[in-house]
């Protein structure tokens, strides 16, 4: 053998052993990583006769339902694991058992199947829920919504009636020759207005708002915490400290999400033990959440507390991950399309569960317009 194949048969071993020692560090360190977690669901229509996209038939949420209940979870109130969260994310190294094991249930729009199919399952099992609602068409007295007194009826029977604006507009959507200002003003008005009118017929104002489409940007985000709203998305992940609380992740179901398999793997899902989200664009550093153009975004690195076992991820595209000691970087191949996307990724915990994140990606198309 020559020298220059030895010193290079030389270095393949150091880099496999060096590898190998990585990933018994890694399974180690993940094998002592308490597994605790909750989930957050998020649904729109419980229906066969609505848009499949964002439908679960009755007999499915039936299903689910019941699901949770074999599966050993709790059903607790929105409120209460938000409760959690905060007292989690004052010391990120605290894990409690208390926040394992818990499901919150949610509703997108208000839709009237809530209250004809969903709300009798609940109400049997004396489970909370909370129906996020747009207050403009249940003021119209719209036919494929609940009304006020629907909603009135739940909340006597543990459900939370919180804030999805008044009009399920986008809510990053800039008007023409309007100023940052007056967008923040605009805005403003419309959530205010929306959770005054929820005040005004269920007596309750719990400050938690489901982002229409599940858009959000960094500004958007400050906006809600300045008027000290709790926001949700429509990203998929289990609830932790990786998303601020003007972006915390739920798991929709509807279309072809929701068999039993997918069910049972998404309500048992963990968080990554994230520190740090950072999207790197061809310039620097990005906003949380909006790509500006097709091909700014090249990477999202996650910076970890704990190793972690093999990751995948998909996206929109061609991607690639990186692993190192310090956590995972995915590196975007592809340009992000027009309108709303997401990079999921997943890691097997060896406690056969998964760990799951998920960030969601935003592009409105040429004009600034975002899409339906």
């Amino acid at each position: 053998m020559k020298i220059n194949d030895r010193v290079l048969s030389h270095r393949n071993n150091l880099s496999l052993r060096n590898s190998l020692i990585w990933i018994l560090f890694a399974l180690t360190t993940l094998a002592t990583t308490p597994a605790h977690s909750a989930v957050i669901l998020q649904y729109h229509h419980i229906d066969v006769d609505t848009p499949s996209s964002t439908s679960t038939t009755p007999a499915q949420f039936l299903q689910h339902l019941e699901l949770i209940k074999s599966e050993g979870f709790s059903v607790v109130p929105l409120t209460d694991l938000i409760d959690k969260l905060e007292t989690k994310k004052s010391d990120v190294t605290r894990e409690s058992d208390a926040f394992d094991k818990q499901v919150a249930i949610t509703f997108d729009d208000g839709y009237l199947s809530v209250f004809t199919e969903a709300y009798p399952l609940l109400k049997q099992r004396q489970w909370p829920f909370t129906v996020f609602v747009n207050t403009a068409p249940i003021d119209e007295r719209s036919a494929l919504h609940v009304s006020w007194d629907q909603l009135g009826e739940m909340t006597a029977h543990g459900a939370t009636v919180a804030n999805h604006s008044v009009s399920h507009d986008h809510l990053l959507q800039r008007l023409k020759g309007e100023t940052p200002s007056q967008w923040q003003e605009r805005i403003s008005a419309d959530i205010l207005a929306a959770e005054g009118r929820i005040l005004e017929e269920t007596s309750q104002s719990v400050r938690l708002l489901a982002y229409p489409y599940g858009e959000y940007d960094a500004a958007l985000k400050v906006l809600l915490k300045s008027l000290g709203f709790t926001a949700f998305g429509q990203h998929s992940g289990p609830v932790s400290n990786a998303h601020s609380n003007q972006a915390i992740p739920r798991f929709p179901f509807g279309g072809r999400y929701g068999s039993s398999g997918d069910f049972r793997t998404k309500i048992n899902a963990l968080a990554f033990p994230i520190d740090e989200i950072h999207l790197q664009g061809r310039s620097g550093t990005l906003e949380d959440g909006v790509v500006i153009t097709g091909d700014e975004l090249k990477s999202i690195d996650l910076i970890l507390r704990n190793e972690v076992g093999l990751v995948h991820c998909f996206g929109p595209g061609a991607l690639s991950v990186e692993q190192n000691p310090q956590g995972v970087r995915i590196v975007i191949k592809d340009k992000i399309p027009i309108g709303r996307s997401r990079v999921n990724c997943t890691s097997r915990h060896p406690s056969g569960r998964y760990l799951w994140f998920s960030q969601p990606l935003f592009r409105p198309n040429d004009n600034g317009v975002w899409p339906e």
